[in-house]
């Protein structure tokens, strides 16, 4: 799948969030606004409010706020939305929500989430999010270790959206991309730099070298075929959607979707300085 970069912003006036939309748009397919109610995570951000009446865009709204659905009936149109299943009591009406508003669904999960209590809820998304920083706190480095959770969900969906978020930059691109992720959201990446158009061209560059450098890599070191590698390829039936290598009985119930996961940071309960730090 091919790289595609998500400017992400991350602010608490309305102002800078007109001001950063139009930086981008016209630049990218998708928007993405992080939206915090400092219940789920201890920063806030725009509200409700702030999101009415936005310049024609293609959005995608990564909700870190309890009770989701109330805030994603009040965002119609076509757009994204990221639940966090650490902050969902109910998916059903997540669901009823997003299929209401006219948008599509997509699911997020934190580091300390394990994939496993996910997976049952991937038929349902168009989109999983792997968050490759903790939501909400900041100062915060790019976490390589979730390269495991996305191999592991590519492996399982070869033809599913997988977007990281957090820490993304040139060389953080390249990681995530050669991990498996197709979708990488980029802030001060993007609005850090001089030239906005040149630096979301060069997180697609970086991506796309960490492909080509994989395939150099392969051809020197793969062996001949046997003469029967076509029937050891054989692989058994996959679902429609995903294009899944067959998941079966992973996950368990997700009682505020995920059991005993509350807030963001699970133990990590420090304060943020600035709500604008999360992606960096």
């Amino acid at each position: 799948m091919k790289p595609e970069v998500v400017p992400a912003i991350l602010v608490k006036t309305r102002d800078d969030l007109i001001r950063r939309i139009a930086q981008v748009r016209g630049l990218v397919r998708e928007i993405q606004i992080d939206v915090m109610d400092g219940k789920f995570v201890p920063n806030t951000t725009v509200g409700i409010d702030d999101l009415k009446a936005l310049p024609e865009a293609h959005y995608e709204f990564h909700w870190m706020v309890r009770e989701p659905e109330r805030w994603i009936a009040q965002v119609p149109g076509p757009h994204m939305h990221l639940v966090h299943i650490e902050t969902v009591e109910s998916f059903e009406a997540v669901e009823r929500a997003v299929k209401e508003s006219g948008g599509k669904l997509g699911i997020a999960i934190n580091p300390e989430t394990s994939l496993e209590l996910a997976l049952r809820l991937v038929p349902k998304a168009e989109r999983v999010l792997i968050m490759t920083v903790h939501p909400g706190f900041s100062g915060q480095s790019y976490i390589k270790d979730m390269c495991g959770k996305i191999k592991q969900l590519r492996k399982l969906y070869p033809k599913l959206d997988i977007e990281v978020d957090g820490g993304i930059n040139n060389e953080t691109a390249a990681h995530a991309y050669s991990c498996g992720a197709n979708i990488l959201a980029a802030a001060s990446a993007i609005f850090a730099a001089e030239d906005t158009k040149k630096a979301i061209a060069e997180l697609i560059k970086s991506a796309k070298s960490a492909n080509t450098k994989s395939k150099t890599t392969k051809q020197k070191t793969t062996k001949p075929a046997s003469s029967d590698t076509s029937a050891k390829q054989k692989t058994s039936g996959a679902s429609a959607k995903h294009g899944t290598s067959g998941v079966r009985g992973l996950g368990g119930g997700a009682g505020g979707v995920v059991g005993g996961a509350s807030g963001a940071g699970g133990a990590r309960r420090r304060n943020a300085s600035s709500a604008g730090d999360m992606h960096d």
